[in-house]
């Protein structure tokens, strides 16, 4: 197998979260997420020169999304995939991160943040974990993404967050307009007598 570019990854400390995120439909530029164990959090981007981007040098444009003086290790990583489904939100190119904030540095403490990729890296939602988590618990992060629903308009993708003994889905929905911001909004949650280990999700149906 041979590699297409070597990568200058820019990290100081080992990579320990490391992701494709889907680009549009046509674009030529492929992106990876990645996170270290000092919660480093990078956006790489890659693109290729010359005839419809098979020839030439594959060159990289590197960005900070999380400089991890405050959150501190990203403990999850999720990113939103495109299931087939066209919806105005897979252009965000959005991601959810878990992170301990081990130095308590941030009013939220250990919290779950999403930020979107494209076109530009920033920050959209952060939420603290749930309450009574105990200090060193494992959260997980899964997304469902958009569906066909009723009278042919794409259904809105979820979030699950599991921290713990508690299950939280959110609802991510992109209103109209020129800027638009995701909108979150809870649809569930769960508590339950045992700390979750693990979590995926299969189908809306």
């Amino acid at each position: 197998m041979k590699a297409l570019t070597l990568v200058e990854a820019k990290h100081s400390s080992g990579i320990v979260h490391c992701c494709f995120i889907d680009m549009p439909a046509g674009s030529k530029e492929h992106v990876v997420l990645t996170a270290d164990q000092d919660g480093l959090v990078n956006k790489t981007t890659f693109s290729k020169g010359g005839i419809v981007g098979f020839f030439g040098k594959v060159s990289q444009n590197t960005q900070i999304l999380v400089n991890g003086t405050k959150s501190g290790r990203v403990l999850a990583v999720s990113a939103l995939r495109n299931g087939g489904t066209p919806h105005p939100i897979l252009d965000l190119g959005l991601v959810a991160m878990s992170t301990e904030d081990r130095d308590k540095v941030t009013a939220l403490g250990p919290h779950t943040c999403i930020a979107k990729l494209l076109p530009e890296p920033g920050i959209v939602r952060q939420a603290p974990c749930p309450a009574g988590v105990r200090e060193g618990t494992v959260p997980y992060l899964t997304w469902l993404p958009p569906a066909p629903g009723e009278g042919g308009k794409a259904s809105d993708p979820h979030l699950a967050i599991a921290w713990g003994h508690t299950l939280q889905i959110v609802n991510v929905s992109l209103p109209d307009g020129p800027t638009p911001t995701p909108v979150f909004s809870q649809l569930a949650l769960l508590t339950t007598t045992w700390s979750f280990c693990g979590i995926q999700y299969l189908t809306r149906y």
